[in-house]
C-alpha cells in the first residue's frame, strides 16, 4: 500500500496542474440582501486564451430562514474586450422536487448551493472582461443572500478514444 501512495499522489498532482482559473473570486451583500437593479456583483479579469473552453460555477450562500424561494434567477453580463456585450440567464435551482434544500449548510447554518452555469464556453478576444451577475426576482430587494462566488476554470473534456 506504501508503494501505491506516491503514484495516486503524484497522479493527483498532474491531473490538477493544468487546469486554469480564470476567476475565483466572492461578492458579499450589505446586509445580506441583494438589491436588484444598483447591486450587481462585478468580477473583472484577463483572458489571453481563446483557443480553450471554460466552465463558469457558481456558488450562493442563503440563510434560509430569511430566503425560503425554490430558486434564484441571475442575469450574467459579460463586456468583452473587443467591445462586445453579451447577456446570459440562469436558474440556480435551491430546492428539489421533495421540498429538500440542495447544497451544503456550514457550521452557521448557511446554505451553499453550486451550479454551473454555463459549460465549455470560448472566449472571442484576448484582454480584460467584466462579468457584472444580478438577481432578476420579482423584488427589488431580496433578504437572506449573503454572498456569491465565481469560479471560471478550463473545462476538462474528455474525448471518446
Amino acid at each position: 500500500m506504501k508503494r501505491f501512495l506516491p503514484i495516486v499522489l503524484t497522479t493527483l498532482l498532474f491531473c490538477s496542474c493544468g487546469q486554469k482559473v480564470l476567476v475565483d473570486e466572492e461578492c458579499t451583500f450589505a446586509n445580506n440582501k441583494w438589491m436588484r437593479f444598483d447591486q450587481p456583483a462585478q468580477f473583472t479579469f484577463h483572458n489571453d486564451n481563446t483557443e480553450d473552453f471554460f466552465n463558469f460555477i457558481f456558488t450562493v450562500a442563503i440563510d434560509t430562514s430569511r430566503y425560503h424561494q425554490n430558486g434564484l434567477p441571475i442575469t450574467i453580463e459579460m463586456n468583452s474586450p473587443n467591445g462586445e456585450n453579451r447577456t446570459m440567464f440562469a436558474d440556480i435551482v435551491l430546492r428539489n422536487y421533495q421540498d429538500n434544500w440542495l447544497g451544503e449548510f456550514d457550521e452557521q447554518g448557511i446554505l451553499h448551493v453550486t451550479q454551473q452555469i454555463r459549460q465549455y464556453y470560448s472566449f472571442n478576444a484576448v484582454g480584460d472582461y467584466t462579468i457584472k451577475i444580478s438577481q432578476r426576482t420579482n423584488k427589488y430587494e431580496i433578504d437572506g443572500i449573503n454572498g456569491i462566488h465565481l469560479k471560471i476554470e478550463e473545462a476538462q473534456i474528455e474525448y471518446p478514444e
